[in-house]
């Protein structure tokens, strides 16, 4: 992106620049021509930021998706888990008692660890791309600002000689 940003800025000094060079017959047509492709460059460049920031957002949110689902799949599979232990305890079955207790009370770790993950991993992502987001939101001004000056450059110089 600032590599984009650099080139933009090189472009406008170069339409500032070139719209001193007056032909004889007092037209601009060299600058006509270069800030034409300016602003074909940049309405083509914008169009490409849009259309990354569009895929980011997808992407997150794909990701977000992803991670939700694989907690609400660790905590069916643990409620299940739960409900047939407390079953086999509820018929009686004492041997292992000890045992039994031990692999729930891991079992209740390893959930409430891998949900400590999940939600770590969800807000790092979307921390991840909020920068983003404000990143390209900020060089999208960036790019207004410079279509805005490069439009009042380019009505400046079709101004007519009374207008000057």
């Amino acid at each position: 992106m600032k590599e984009i940003l650099q080139q933009l800025i090189a472009i406008k000094e170069n339409i500032h620049k070139t719209g001193t060079i007056l032909h004889p017959d007092g037209t601009v047509q060299a600058t006509e021509l270069f800030q034409d492709k300016a602003l074909y460059d940049l309405a083509r460049n914008t169009s490409q930021i849009m259309q990354k920031q569009s895929q980011y957002l997808s992407i997150s949110q794909e990701e977000n998706r992803r991670l939700y689902e694989r907690l609400e799949t660790l905590l069916t599979v643990t409620e299940a888990t739960n409900k047939n232990l407390e079953t086999l305890l509820e018929k009686g079955i004492n041997r292992g008692n000890k045992k039994i207790t031990a692999q729930v009370d891991e079992l209740s770790q390893l959930v409430k660890s891998t949900g400590e993950q999940v939600t770590v991993q969800i807000k790092q992502i979307n921390e991840k791309r909020a920068k983003e987001a404000k990143e390209l939101m900020q060089f999208t001004q960036t790019l207004q600002n410079i279509i805005k000056k490069l439009n009042q450059s380019h009505n400046a110089l079709y101004k007519s000689p009374e207008e000057q």
